[in-house]
């Protein structure tokens, strides 16, 4: 190897050590963002979507009702003639017992949001 091939040989080989620690940092950098996302996203559902809900038009806003202990297709529909446009049922048990929504009762929450009736076993 001449002394300018050993010189070139050098830099390439920095080049990918630089730029291969540039991808771990890229790789690093998405992951911190997606685990502050998930985090996110599993605050909004403790507190009942409150800070999703609260940010629409009033004229949009429909207060959650309480569906505990009501069948989900029951459910379903009293969360439609209240106005919701988008309401799934979700859970072990799509045609058993609601144990709650994605958001908790008394949150007022835009009608336009995509609403999840959770069933389970109620004790």
């Amino acid at each position: 190897m001449t002394a300018t091939s050993e010189v070139h040989h050098s830099i390439g080989e920095q080049l990918r050590d630089i730029t291969d620690h540039d991808n771990e940092e890229h790789i690093m950098r998405t992951g911190l963002k997606k685990s502050i996302a998930a985090v996110a996203a599993a605050a909004a559902l403790t507190l009942g979507g409150g800070a999703v809900a609260n940010a629409s038009n009033s004229d949009n806003l429909i207060k959650m009702p309480d569906v505990y202990d009501m069948t989900a297709t029951a459910a379903e529909q009293t969360l439609e003639d209240l106005g919701f446009t988008t309401v799934n049922i979700k859970g072990s048990d799509t045609e058993g017992t609601a144990i709650g929504t994605n958001y908790q009762k008394g949150v007022e929450v835009d009608k336009n949001a995509a609403i999840l009736v959770i069933t389970g076993t109620v004790h």
